[in-house]
């Protein structure tokens, strides 16, 4: 029988749970990433005197670009939760957005220890992020799919700047009607 079940593989609660696990690190975000730049980038100028001002000014970001940024990620994950959903966790482009989200987490904690202290979405990251991708990974593991391995984790890493700049700069033409380019 084809095309009546889906395949057998990991549960809802793997695959969707990259959708809930994306929204708690990212409601920690929407509640801090607008306001954060501000406080921290006196701290990060002194520590980084090279930086061009042009790159400290664009992380100051309106809370209506945080807003329309994680929604287009929100998207994205969406996306690929429902994939994953539809395979039983068996679609290549599931796994690879699993495996980069939860690199995704490391750097948040990389870039805490750097900047030694706060930045958004570093909280929920060891506490949600980290443990759920790595049972999630372990869960298609045991239904014997090959998962987290070093060609999704690197295809993941690639693609997290990518995919960050996109809905950065599509935001920025949302809330600012202008092109990315422009300054």
């Amino acid at each position: 029988m084809t095309g009546s079940r889906p395949p057998k593989g990991v549960s809802a609660a793997v695959t969707w749970g990259l959708f809930a696990a994306w929204a708690a690190n990212d409601i920690e975000e929407l509640a801090t990433m607008a306001r954060w730049p501000r406080r921290a980038r006196p701290r990060l100028e002194a520590r980084f005197p090279g930086v061009p001002a042009s790159v400290w000014n664009r992380m100051d970001v309106s809370q209506r670009h945080v807003n329309v940024s994680i929604a287009l990620m929100g998207g994205i994950i969406a996306a690929a939760s429902a994939e994953g959903a539809r395979t039983g966790g068996r679609s290549p482009v599931f796994r690879t957005v699993l495996t980069g989200f939860g690199l995704h987490g490391l750097v948040h904690m990389a870039q805490s220890a750097g900047y030694r202290g706060y930045t958004p979405g570093v909280a929920t990251s060891p506490t949600v992020v980290v443990p759920y991708t790595l049972w999630a990974l372990h869960r298609l593991r045991v239904a014997g799919i090959p998962a987290g391995g070093r060609r999704e984790a690197a295809l993941g890493l690639a693609l997290l700047p990518v995919a960050t700049a996109a809905v950065h700069g599509l935001a920025r033409v949302i809330c600012d009607g202008r092109h990315a380019s422009k300054g």
